[in-house]
């Protein structure tokens, strides 16, 4: 409704860094221009680094219409930049030294890269960012996370923040040389739901570049679990070897952690899936883990010798000790060896946990292992080798074992639902990871712990409803992430929030500094 705006065409913001820069060690509450003066320029904020370009029908009938708000404290200083454009802003320096050089589509699509351009087509919204810029920035924000607050936390805990913050740097900086821009691309479909997009396209000839040139088919291995509903499934592609360590630590923990085995297995598989069906004691009691491998034999036995040699270090505060049996039973034909691992607090840690009284709970394993396994002692399943996969379930159950046998030969699996279906093919193709959830049940876990916590009613059933779904691809040089919330999870998080606010008396509103927009 802005006279001389064309407000069917996209519109661009640029951000200055200098102007940023400059605003960064500035008081915020500080007294400002004078702004009963329409003329007068506003107190300096974050919203005077930003130029937005815009499309016009009419560039002066444009800056007349703009200058109504001055009036109302705001002055925006209009410059019209030729062939309909034109370019908007609060510092009239900023939007003076704005260079509109024509001819830069090439060199833009090129940052982008294939995988950019691909999210640039299917966003609403898209945000580019500079990684050379933006590293700097990004480790600063951690590194003051890390020693702040966090950091305490951290060693509280025995950690040493500084090691954890190596990790987190190497990262970022490896990001910021060798990225050639940072995306994230948002869309909205009402009942389609909304996505969201995060890629990095890498410069050719860097290490990044020729990593991420791995189509992979995380997805299909949904097609060798059972299906039914789920609380979540995860499942990897393990040729990329980024994925393969990030889902074996995950999921199996360190070399030296509870489920050593599981880890060794993992390593040496092509690819994986977990599974973690509704339970109605413990959650994790229905699990089912399959790790197709092109040696089932040889990955089962180094699990089985794995789960055999386990032994506890010394000073851990966790007892775990493993059991194996070979040749246990038989189920359709498959052989299938049982397992068991049992979790104990250390003497030293019962004497802490009697000693902080009814929080001590929270370091007695048994709580723990009763939620999610629904056995205070720990867990016990089978581990069965087939053509080319191995089986691993969580629950000494033949029935169960027999099922996860039927899917992974293709009968009943969770790939068939059309849900999970629909959910998947929104996500990136030849995505190496991807995650499935249900907001929904996980909020129906929050209940339960609660509930057996000695807080609230017990929770009731929900409704199988679209999953949120989370893919991330590593292709054409670049990593594409992309998060798919469904239509009927934002319908709910909107009418929490519009609840909230009616129970509150609508939304209050605090002071505000004088300089810059109110976020």
């Amino acid at each position: 409704g802005l006279p001389g705006l064309d407000a069917s065409a996209p519109a661009s913001f640029a951000v200055d860094m200098d102007m940023l820069d400059a605003l960064a060690d500035a008081d915020p509450w500080a007294e400002g221009d004078d702004w009963d003066n329409e003329d007068a320029a506003p107190p300096a904020g974050p919203e005077s680094a930003i130029v937005a370009i815009v499309r016009t029908t009419d560039a002066a009938l444009l800056e007349r219409s703009i200058k109504s708000f001055g009036a109302q404290g705001l002055v925006i200083h209009v410059r019209d930049l030729g062939d309909g454009l034109a370019a908007l802003g609060t510092d009239r320096a900023v939007v003076d030294r704005y260079d509109p050089t024509p001819g830069q589509l090439g060199a833009h699509a090129a940052r982008l890269g294939p995988v950019g351009q691909r999210v640039d087509a299917a966003s609403e919204l898209l945000v580019i960012a500079d990684p050379a810029t933006f590293a700097p920035l990004m480790q600063e924000q951690v590194q003051s996370a890390v020693f702040g607050q966090m950091g305490m936390m951290m060693m509280m805990a025995g950690q040493n923040p500084a090691e954890a913050l190596t990790p987190i740097n190497e990262v970022i900086t490896n990001w910021g040389e060798q990225a050639a821009s940072g995306l994230i691309g948002v869309s909205y479909s009402g009942e389609g739901g909304l996505v969201l997009d995060v890629a990095a396209p890498f410069n050719e000839g860097t290490p990044l570049n020729a990593a991420m040139t791995h189509t992979g088919d995380a997805a299909t291995m949904l097609s060798r679990v059972p299906g039914g509903s789920y609380y979540a499934t995860i499942a990897a592609d393990l040729r990329l070897p980024l994925v393969g360590e990030v889902f074996g630590r995950v999921l199996a923990g360190q070399e030296d952690g509870v489920l050593p085995g599981l880890k060794t297995a993992i390593d040496s598989g092509t690819g994986a899936v977990f599974v973690a069906p509704e339970s109605p004691a413990g959650l994790l009691r229905n699990s089912v883990l399959v790790v197709r491998t092109d040696e089932p034999q040889a990955t089962a036995d180094a699990f089985a010798g794995a789960i055999r040699g386990l032994k506890t270090p010394a000073d851990s505060p966790l007892i775990v000790t493993g059991t194996y049996e070979d040749d246990a039973t038989t189920v359709e034909g498959v052989t299938a060896d049982a397992y068991g691992l049992k979790m104990r607090p250390s003497e030293d840690a019962q004497r802490q946990a009697a000693a902080m009284g009814p929080f001590g709970q929270f370091m007695d394993p048994s709580f723990f292992n009763a939620l999610l396994y629904g056995d205070a002692t720990g867990f016990r399943g089978f581990a069965a080798p087939i053509d080319d996969a191995v089986l691993i379930t969580m629950r000494r159950s033949e029935p169960r074992l027999g099922t996860a046998i039927g899917a992974a030969g293709g009968n009943n699996a969770l790939a068939s639902d059309e849900r999970v279906a629909g959910a998947l093919a929104k996500l990136p193709e030849g995505a190496s990871l991807v995650l499935l959830t249900h907001a929904e049940q996980l909020e129906q876990i929050t209940q339960t712990l609660m509930f057996q916590l000695g807080f609230g009613e017990a929770p009731r059933a929900v409704e199988t409803a679209d999953p949120v779904a989370i893919g991330v691809a590593a292709i054409d040089g670049s990593t594409h992430a992309r998060i798919v919330l469904p239509g009927h999870l934002i319908e709910t998080i909107i009418a929490a929030g519009a609840a909230d606010d009616q129970m509150q008396g609508g939304p209050v509103q605090p002071a505000q500094p004088r300089r810059g927009l109110p976020f």
